[in-house]
């Protein structure tokens, strides 16, 4: 799979599992910011057909997922998507969602830390 990262990353090679959850979290970014500016001008935002949250997750190695991660990752998605003033910017949307992907590794290794 061949994913677009931030021009700063160069030709870095990501493992297939990396480049998937790369290109779920671009989608639920441009999703999510979609949904929130129709809100704005009065559509409900419970039509939004995309929640890409468990298999991101998942991907990402959360061994569990009880609400206080759900809570937390749509607290981090809210930040991450108010920093895209266009979705369709494709190099910013890059480097958001990159930038929010390394989010999600470090709360996963946080709550889920290697015992050695």
């Amino acid at each position: 799979m061949e994913i677009d990262l931030p021009d700063s990353l160069g030709s870095t090679k990501l493992p297939a599992r990396a480049a998937l959850t790369l290109y779920l979290i671009k989608a639920e970014l441009k999703n999510t910011c979609l949904t929130n500016q129709l809100e704005k001008i009065g559509f409900d935002p419970g039509l939004s057909p995309l929640d890409f949250a468990t298999l991101i997750l998942d991907l990402s190695g959360f061994e569990s997922r009880p609400d206080d991660v759900f809570d937390w990752y749509q607290e981090a998605l809210e930040k991450y998507c108010s920093r895209l003033d266009d979705p369709g910017d494709g190099e910013k949307l890059a480097a958001v969602a990159f930038e929010f992907y390394g989010e999600i590794q470090q709360e996963q290794r946080r709550r889920y830390p290697k015992t050695q």
